[in-house]
């Protein structure tokens, strides 16, 4: 056990989303796994736990405390079930904080923190983290407005949550209306190619 004396052994790595839905929005539920790596050289890290806490009381963590097991020297490890994480819909700021109190064999050694982008679900955004392309309304129970300030070779697609590709386009002006009356209820995932940046959004038909 003289590995564990040292903070930062074991820490956050990255996260990934369990759902298509992989923008998280003011309102949403979402199910992330977490992954944590082991910095050790010695001996593998046994029965690593962690538990999630959030100090924002419009962010409510469903699943606490995460089991990992065994983790390697060097290697990235995710838990047993996916981390659940409501967002109240009046959530304005733009990132959650999530804390990480990790341990082994129940001896708590590490903490450490992470963070989820939330998007404004009026706005698409390039993988930069830029807004280029404007959506609204959205939610919405008919036409969503799909606005950007040159639409030259810019092409639209859009998904339902299953990932299945139900609409394309080319967008010819500065604003396109879109009719999803036709469609379910339900939540689509908007791409906009343009630029050579692929931009990703969300919208709620209800």
């Amino acid at each position: 056990m003289g590995s564990f004396t040292s903070l930062g052994l074991l820490e956050y790595d990255y996260f990934t989303y369990r759902l298509n839905d992989t923008i998280a929005n003011p309102g949403d539920k979402i199910k992330i796994n977490i992954y944590l790596k082991y910095n050790g050289s010695i001996s593998e890290a046994p029965d690593v736990e962690a538990s999630v806490s959030c100090t924002d009381a419009m962010v409510q963590v469903l699943s606490e405390q995460l089991s990992f097991g065994s983790i390697s020297p060097g290697m990235s490890k995710s838990h047993n079930y996916s981390c659940y994480i409501n967002i109240h819909e009046d959530y304005s700021d733009t990132l959650i904080i999530l804390n990480l109190d990790i341990s082994s064999e129940g001896y708590s050694f590490w903490k450490d923190t992470m963070h989820i982008r939330v998007y404004d679900p009026s706005v698409i955004f390039n993988h930069s983290g830029n807004a280029s392309v404007r959506l609204y309304p959205n939610p919405t129970e008919e036409i969503i407005n799909i606005e950007m300030d040159d639409p030259a070779d810019a092409k639209l697609e859009i998904y339902n949550i299953t990932g299945r590709s139900i609409l394309r386009k080319n967008i010819r002006s500065t604003k396109e209306s879109i009719d999803m009356s036709g469609y379910p209820k339900g939540i689509y995932l908007v791409k906009v190619n343009h630029g050579g940046m692929v931009n990703v959004g969300k919208v709620v038909v209800r």
